[in-house]
């Protein structure tokens, strides 16, 4: 099954280890603890778009990472919904015509 939190992560440390970059410039350059940014890296707690666009500081963050992560403004249903139709590589549209649902 598709992990939003750990596809994250995993992008975050590969991203900040091939820019030579510690967990430590990370905090000096967003103010995200060191102990709470690798939570962030292993997947342990969930991300936000807020803490995402701190982070795009220090890395660039690709387009399909913010949508992958959760809006504290949508309920846990349609944060899992964008996440599954993300994973599938599916379009709004195509995912509302197989739900048979209005986009």
């Amino acid at each position: 099954m598709f992990d939003a939190r750990k596809a994250i992560g995993d992008y975050l440390k590969i991203t900040r280890e091939l820019k030579g970059i510690t967990p430590e410039t990370i905090h000096i350059m967003t103010d995200i603890p060191v102990r709470e940014y690798l939570q962030y890296e292993e997947g342990k707690i969930p991300i936000d778009k807020d803490t995402l666009k701190l982070l795009s500081r220090a890395m660039p963050i690709p387009r399909r990472y913010k949508q992958l992560a959760d809006d504290p403004k949508k309920s846990t249903f349609a944060n899992r919904l964008i996440q599954l139709r993300i994973a599938n590589e599916r379009s709004q549209t195509e995912t509302a015509e197989l739900l048979g649902i209005a986009q």
